[in-house]
């Protein structure tokens, strides 16, 4: 009986210990992002000066009352690549943690940026029987979940998804009244079902500056 006791015993040490080794540790990295999210606005300002050419698009925008009832009327955009302006205001949101594993490191958090503005300095807006070019701008204040890996088959972005788009706004510039009231059109229907790939292009911009900066400035501390 003694001698299963002891056996018993020395079978939970070894599932403890086993477990114990296994099990990440975890600790703040708020200070350490901080410093990494500075130093990422600062090599973007440099190597990006701040801005990045995005892609243009085409997209019908149906109208409907407050998003919930479709109106019979469309309108129509035809956007030339564009501009991404203020692309080092990258900062960190919330708390992240920094994680040792058996096989690595991970670091986990939210990031945001301040005001991003993709500007289209020549769309064409085709409404009912008008059809008006002006400039486009959208504003956006996005932030992501990211998960960034230093393991065995590398370092870099692991997963990187939105998490919130806020302050989002839309204006269309033309020099007429036509302008301004397809500019008043076009608000409201973005605002309530904005169809086009105005925040994916802008998330994809976003991503790479992520992946190409601050996920590198991390990688080079395990160097």
């Amino acid at each position: 009986m003694f001698l299963r006791i002891i056996s018993l015993l020395a079978l939970c040490a070894i599932v403890s210990s086993s477990t114990s080794t296994s099990d990440p540790v975890c600790t703040n990295a708020n200070r350490d992002v901080d410093g990494i999210a500075g130093s990422t606005n600062a090599e973007v300002a440099n190597y990006h000066h701040e801005w990045a050419i995005v892609s243009g698009f085409k997209a019908d925008v149906h109208l409907t009352i407050f998003g919930f009832i479709s109106l019979p009327l469309t309108v129509s955009l035809s956007a030339y690549n564009g501009m991404l302006q203020s692309l080092n205001s990258i900062s960190r949101s919330g708390d992240f943690l920094e994680c040792q594993h058996v096989d690595g490191n991970t670091l986990e958090g939210v990031l945001k940026y301040d005001r991003l503005t993709p500007t289209y300095d020549q769309m064409t807006v085709k409404f009912l029987n008008w059809e008006i070019e002006g400039q486009f701008i959208y504003e956006v204040e996005p932030s992501f979940n990211v998960y960034l890996v230093n393991g065995t088959s590398g370092c870099g972005v692991e997963t990187f998804d939105l998490a919130s788009s806020d302050k989002v706004n839309y204006r269309f510039v033309a020099d007429s009244w036509k302008g301004d009231f397809l500019n008043t059109i076009l608000h409201y229907a973005l605002t309530y079902a904005d169809s086009t790939p105005l925040l994916s292009i802008t998330t994809d911009a976003c991503h790479d500056i992520v992946t190409q900066f601050f996920a590198q400035i991390w990688c080079r501390t395990f160097e």
